[in-house]
């Protein structure tokens, strides 16, 4: 039984503890948050370009066929 009571409350707590502490080193402001956020944006817009373009290069390929 006290095992499952470790699993439920102290682990997690742990777990929390340690996330919490790595979040507070990492100093994300307002100018960092919108770099990564500009950063992810120009990485969806590649990857669904990227998408497309395979998506067009399949469907030529079963033309071709």
């Amino acid at each position: 039984m006290n095992g499952i009571m470790l699993l439920f409350t102290v682990i997690p707590g742990v777990g929390y503890l340690i996330t919490a502490g790595v979040v507070r080193l990492l100093k994300v402001d307002r100018e960092l948050m919108k770099q990564i956020q500009d950063d992810l944006e120009k990485r969806r817009t590649n990857y669904r370009e990227l998408s497309e373009l395979q998506e067009l290069n399949a469907a030529e390929s079963v033309r071709k066929a």
